[in-house]
């Protein structure tokens, strides 16, 4: 249970800096308090995917702007 909300407010923590500072695994201990190998087991045990990956997958990551430009239908020219 702890554990849950630990990773819940350190999911809130990535989506609400995200756009604000770059986020990456010591940004997240420093937050948390965790070592950086219990904070990855802990994330991938409950979220289901390494924190890095879920960063980068995040709608407020810098480079998903250029993916979502490549998918688009208006950008013929990839």
């Amino acid at each position: 249970m702890l554990k849950t909300i630990a990773v819940n407010a350190i999911v809130e923590y990535i989506e609400n800096n995200l756009e604000l500072m770059h986020i990456n695994a010591d940004a997240l201990v420093e937050y948390s308090g965790y070592s950086k190998r219990y904070l990855q087991i802990l994330f991938s045990l409950i979220i289901g995917i390494p924190v890095g990956k879920y960063i980068q997958m995040s709608p407020n990551y810098p480079g998903c702007c250029f993916i979502k430009i490549y998918e688009s239908k208006h950008c013929r020219y990839f």
